[in-house]
C-alpha cells in the first residue's frame, strides 16, 4: 500500500551496493542494475498501478493487506516468464486470498508442487523483544494478538462474532418446525 511503498524504496536503497545501481529514478521508485535488471517499487493500492508487461519475481509486502483484484492482476503476468516467482510476505488479515494462498503451500496431500508456505511467531523473532509481546498481550484483545503477532488468519481479529462460519451448514438441511424460511 501507499505506506508501505517509501518504507521498501528506502530499504531497497539502504540494501544495494551503489555501484550495482546504472540508473535510479525516485520519482518512478525505478532502479536499473548494471546487469540490465529492474526493480519497481509499485503499491497494490491504484486500479492498475500493478500492470506490466511481464515478471521474473515478485516481493508482495504486507499481502494481507492487498486487496485481491491486486494480487489476481499480476499473477498472469506470471505466465509470460517461464520462471516467474512470487514472494509474498505478511501478516494474516483474516481468511482472505492470501490465507487461501498461504494454504496451497502447506505440508501434506493437499499441497501444490508449485508454492512453499511458511509460518513464524513473532517471539521467535530475534529482532523482537519478549518484554513488547507482554506488553502487547496485555493491551490486545487475544483475537487481534494471535493474529498480528502469530499470524494466526481469524475469521475477523476484531469481530464481535468468532467461528461463525463452522456454523452455517454446508450441506442440505432439512426444514423442521422452529425453521422460518422467510
Amino acid at each position: 500500500n501507499y505506506t508501505v511503498k517509501p518504507r521498501a524504496w528506502r530499504g531497497l536503497l539502504d540494501f544495494l551496493p551503489h555501484d550495482v545501481i546504472e540508473k535510479k529514478n525516485e520519482t518512478e521508485r525505478y532502479i536499473r542494475l548494471i546487469n540490465g535488471s529492474e526493480i519497481w517499487v509499485k503499491s497494490a493500492d491504484g486500479q492498475d498501478s500493478l500492470v506490466s508487461e511481464s515478471l521474473d519475481f515478485a516481493v508482495c509486502d504486507e499481502a494481507g493487506q492487498w486487496k485481491e483484484r491486486a494480487w489476481n492482476q499480476i499473477t498472469p503476468m506470471f505466465a509470460a516468464r517461464k520462471d516467474a516467482r512470487a514472494l509474498l510476505i505478511g501478516t494474516p488479515r483474516g481468511k482472505n486470498w492470501f490465507h487461501r494462498t498461504w494454504l496451497r503451500g502447506r505440508p501434506g496431500p493437499e499441497k501444490h508442487p508449485d508454492y512453499e508456505s511458511f509460518h513464524w511467531y513473532s517471539e521467535d523473532s530475534p529482532y523482537v523483544s519478549q518484554s513488547f509481546l507482554a506488553s502487547e498481550r496485555e493491551v490486545m484483545s487475544r483475537d487481534m494478538y494471535l493474529q498480528e503477532y502469530e499470524a494466526n488468519p481469524l475469521d475477523n481479529g476484531a469481530s464481535f462474532f468468532r467461528n461463525w462460519r463452522h456454523c452455517i451448514p454446508t450441506g442440505p438441511v432439512e426444514p423442521d418446525q422452529f425453521m422460518d424460511l422467510g
